[in-house]
């Protein structure tokens, strides 16, 4: 079977799996103990960092095809068809990055799309066991109440 018969056969089968066993109308996932502020993150996002390696990898070419982000890696594509990353974007924009700022790797942090999903934490942790992925981490914030 290639990719895109894959792509197509497991889309259907995981959007279905996905809707019944997670609560996919949540969009803020709780997890602070705090009494008057709470820690969450934004259920359906990640901000990933990809390693040096990966990104200057000659088949690194980050995209969208057929509704699944591609990054011309195995690893990561298999991931993102499994998790269902939909769009991405440049974590600081799309911009020439500085001589500085390529140093501290700004030019390989991206946000990827998925749909709501309430424990973002797992699946940041798959990302981040992959040998092409320096960090993966869902996107904090703070809600004073």
């Amino acid at each position: 079977m290639n990719r895109r018969e894959f792509l197509k056969k497991g889309y259907v089968g995981i959007i279905i799996i996905i809707t019944l066993i997670f609560n996919c109308s949540k969009n803020l996932v709780d997890s602070g103990s705090n009494e008057n502020d709470s820690l969450i993150y934004i259920s359906g996002s990640l901000n990933i960092k990809f390693t040096a390696q990966a990104f200057s990898h000659k088949d690194f070419n980050i995209r969208v095809e057929e509704g699944i982000v591609i990054t011309g890696l195995k690893s990561i594509d298999s991931l993102n068809a499994y998790y269902i990353a939909k769009s991405f974007r440049y974590r600081w924009g799309e911009k020439e990055f500085s001589d500085e700022e390529k140093k501290e790797g700004k030019d390989r942090e991206f946000i990827f799309h998925f749909p709501a999903h309430p424990d973002m934490e797992f699946i940041a942790n798959v990302y981040q066991n992959d040998i092409n992925i320096e960090y993966a981490e869902p996107i904090w914030t703070y809600i004073i109440s």
